[in-house]
């Protein structure tokens, strides 16, 4: 056989050879033997040599039909197995894509089931008890909606007036003996600051919403801070607790129709205007007093010139904004945002310290 670039070529000249050498050989022996009487080895030789030549032209042809009909059979055979291999795949394919087209299916079920029971935790608010708030603020920290994981809501018709914190956590407690932080158990926990007083009051479970105003009010009037009965709007604390854990959950979501916050919430104020973590953000517009915005002052030199533009920090106000709401917005601003350079200096160790404060959640991460 020779290989050539059209595939393999038998070189019949060598075949043909085999039997005329043979032919040849046989004949030899018969002539000799019947001519010259010639009797034993050389004949026999002959005869030998020439049987020889002859089956090996003969058992190329066989080998060469045998090999042809092998080749045929193992190239059907792996045609066959081919196929099989290729519908089994097919097969199986088709088998994945269903599954995957189900797990999506499943999937936007289970991601509607959480928001729809996310939902429900917000309209629970509307009976307001201690299994509704805690739950709508464990909902609120699933999402990372709120500054700190914390809801803080105007509790008087004055802005500059009582605002209010709702949390939902655990405290740090003192090391274990093996050195890890202990946590007590969850608490419903509102605060009021006001002036230089922080009032705590714990919104015990059972425990019914006026029965939490009522002792409030006596904590406040303990402190000698108490201004009377429009100091406290507790319904209007209320409301405005379900309107910033609505607003934050379907902000985080990015539910259609929703506002759209750029960071977490801090506080919202009236129905257009919110704080967040990045500043001043307004319904339909956007960010519009980012918290770079603000001068940071200089700590070292608290009379220097960084600190007096820090303190004289005026920013023109959009022309359709009131003009004492824009005001009250700024001076949020100041206290919120001072030093803001800093913040991210020392991130890295903030975060390596254990906080003393953990929000209840249900996340997972």
């Amino acid at each position: 056989m020779a290989n050539t670039a059209g595939g393999e070529r038998v070189r019949w000249h060598y075949v043909i050879g085999c039997f005329v050498a043979g032919a040849l050989m046989l004949a030899a022996a018969y002539w000799t033997e019947d001519r010259w009487a010639w009797q034993g080895v050389t004949p026999s030789v002959l005869v030998n040599a020439g049987t020889a030549f002859g089956l090996a032209g003969l058992l190329f042809l066989l080998e060469r039909r045998f090999v042809t009909v092998v080749r045929e059979a193992s190239t059907a055979a792996a045609t066959q197995v081919a196929d099989a291999v290729a519908d089994r795949l097919e097969a199986r394919t088709e088998a994945i894509e269903t599954r995957l087209g189900e797990l999506d299916e499943q999937t936007a079920r289970r991601v509607q089931a959480q928001r729809e029971a996310q939902d429900r935790t917000v309209d629970a608010l509307e009976v307001v008890s201690f299994d509704s708030v805690t739950r709508a603020l464990e909902t609120a920290a699933g999402l990372r909606a709120l500054l700190g994981d914390r809801a803080e809501v105007q509790a008087s018709n004055d802005r500059d007036g009582l605002w209010l914190v709702f949390s939902w956590g655990r405290k740090q407690l003192d090391a274990d003996y093996y050195g890890e932080v202990q946590y007590d158990g969850p608490k419903l926990m509102i605060e009021a600051h006001v002036d230089t007083y922080r009032v705590e009051v714990e919104w015990r479970a059972q425990e019914a919403a006026p029965e939490v105003a009522t002792r409030l009010i006596h904590e406040l009037r303990g402190v000698g801070v108490w201004t009377g009965d429009d100091m406290l709007d507790w319904q209007l604390a209320l409301q405005n607790l379900q309107r910033t854990l609505e607003l934050a959950i379907t902000s985080r979501r990015r539910d259609a129709g929703a506002w759209h916050l750029t960071d977490q919430l801090d506080r919202l104020v009236d129905d257009e205007w919110a704080i967040t973590n990045s500043g001043v953000e307004r319904r339909g517009h956007g960010m519009v007093l980012a918290r770079t915005a603000f001068p940071v002052p200089n700590r070292a030199l608290p009379g220097s010139r960084a600190s007096d533009q820090a303190k004289n920090f005026a920013p023109t106000a959009p022309s359709d904004a009131d003009p004492d709401l824009w005001s009250y917005l700024v001076r949020e601003g100041k206290k919120r945002f001072p030093g803001w350079g800093w913040s991210h200096f020392g991130s890295s160790f903030a975060e390596s310290e254990t906080p003393d404060w953990i929000a209840e959640t249900d996340r997972t991460d």
